[in-house]
């Protein structure tokens, strides 16, 4: 079964192809394919994957010889290449987390940011965390839902990304003690760990945003908050090489190898 957020993702896509939906196919020109996806309000990702869309679709036309000569032979490939960045060092993430429970403006996502780094959960799976799947006794909450984002923008609370995403994650007794002072703090009123004034859950757009003023108040060079996971699993397996406390390490990282 395709996740709801998969298709909520090509959804809008698809929409993308709206200004060619009245044009009659077979007077498509390569000229017309190549100003669209030039002029396309899209990031190079989004554009290299309408490309193949309109590759595919314009194939099976010219197979099924619903058009006489496929414009996409010779349109313009766009140009793109996936950026790949370092994970957060050990020393960046120790200076992040430590900013933030020295800032008062920032002090809300000093509990999220320390679970976030010894669990690597994505960004949805984290915001989605429910108050009453924590086990102080034996350190540990479960990932069973996702903060997410429809078609339209707005926030929503779905499944996982897979079902192997619902997980039991451990932290050690310090981060237990981190998110006990949180909890005692305020916001008693939701059933989300973490959440808005309101008790809602936090929208991964505005965490995406609070992340970016995080880092620039860290003097940390910017990458996503999904590098944190990508840091997680570096350490986690750096950390299995050497065998350090492999059990714990195998717990927490028991879902971490099939990357998003």
């Amino acid at each position: 079964k395709i996740a709801e957020s998969t298709v909520n993702y090509y959804t809008y896509l698809a929409s993308k192809l709206y200004p060619l939906a009245n044009e009659v196919m077979n007077k498509i020109t390569p000229e017309d394919i190549n100003a669209f996806i030039a002029e396309a309000d899209l990031s190079a990702s989004n554009k290299a994957k309408v490309y193949k869309f309109l590759k595919i679709l314009f194939g099976a036309a010219r197979k099924n010889n619903l058009i006489l000569e496929n414009p996409m032979d010779i349109a313009i490939v766009p140009e793109y290449e996936p950026e790949y960045d370092e994970p957060f060092t050990p020393e960046e993430i120790k200076l992040i987390i430590t900013k933030l429970k020295n800032t008062p403006k920032f002090l809300r996502y000093y509990a999220l940011c320390s679970l976030e780094s010894v669990i690597g959960a994505r960004i949805g799976e984290i915001l989605g965390i429910e108050r009453s799947t924590l086990n102080f006794e034996k350190n540990y909450c479960k990932i069973k839902d996702a903060v997410k984002a429809d078609i339209n923008g707005r926030t929503y609370v779905g499944k996982t990304k897979t079902k192997a995403s619902v997980r039991i994650q451990y932290f050690d007794v310090g981060i237990g003690k981190i998110l006990q002072d949180y909890l005692a703090a305020g916001n008693g009123g939701s059933k989300y760990l973490f959440c808005t004034a309101n008790g809602t859950p936090i929208s991964v757009r505005n965490m995406q945003r609070a992340w970016k003023m995080i880092l620039k108040h860290a003097n940390v060079r910017y990458r996503s908050f999904h590098y944190l996971r990508h840091s997680f699993i570096t350490t986690n397996k750096y950390a299995l090489r050497r065998q350090d406390k492999v059990l714990e390490i195998a717990k927490s990282a028991a879902n971490i190898y099939n990357i998003a």
